[in-house]
């Protein structure tokens, strides 16, 4: 029977959903020889919410990211964000032949959660949908849209902080040690009330 988790691993939630695995969704379909990496296709974005989510738990585990895995910044008027390119399999550059730098095959996302971006670790899927009842999917819906809240607000804050607006960055080292003189983000400790079959 279909299951969701609401788990936290350094104040930082996740919901899992028991089907993944499972994925019967079109941008789970991958080609032959991938593997099963569910929605897990697509480039690791990190915006400065989850920059600064892993930087207040674990300065090395971003700078072993940044060493490890080739990755690219983009800086545009709204947004700055570091992006960690999928690995294509072939010449088509499509999803079905791209699985995220960061899976392994029957392990999963290789990242602890803390150091995931948001929306991996909030997103639910319309699979998830149809496994449940309308009632509690709906407080799936209200838990994601409070989560999504709270990341908005940090984001506006963090923005505000760096004046990133005005602000012309030219490189991570900057943006990071600017981060890391901002004190601690407040958490957000959301729960979800669905009895667990």
């Amino acid at each position: 029977m279909p299951k969701i988790f609401l788990e936290y691993d350094e104040n930082i939630p996740i919901l899992r959903f028991s089907e993944c695995q499972n994925c019967r969704m079109a941008y789970g379909k991958h080609a032959k020889g991938l593997p099963l990496r569910g929605c897990c296709w697509y480039d690791a974005e990190f915006d400065l919410f989850d920059i600064k989510n892993i930087l207040d738990r674990s300065k090395n585990m971003f700078f072993h990211l940044t060493a490890k895995y080739p990755f690219e910044l983009s800086n545009d008027k709204n947004n700055w964000f570091v992006r960690f390119p999928a690995v294509c399999y072939n010449e088509e550059n499509d999803r079905k032949n791209k699985v995220c730098s960061f899976f392994e095959t029957t392990k999963g996302c290789l990242l602890p959660v803390y150091a995931r971006p948001f929306v991996c670790r909030i997103t639910l899927c319309p699979q998830a949908r149809l496994a449940f009842s309308p009632d509690d999917y709906q407080k799936v819906r209200l838990f994601v849209a409070k989560a999504y809240r709270h990341c908005l607000l940090m984001l506006d804050w963090l923005k505000k902080e760096l004046n990133i607006y005005e602000t012309n960055f030219k490189n991570l080292g900057e943006v990071v040690e600017t981060l890391q003189k901002l004190p601690p983000l407040p958490v957000f400790n959301g729960r979800i009330n669905i009895p667990i079959p």
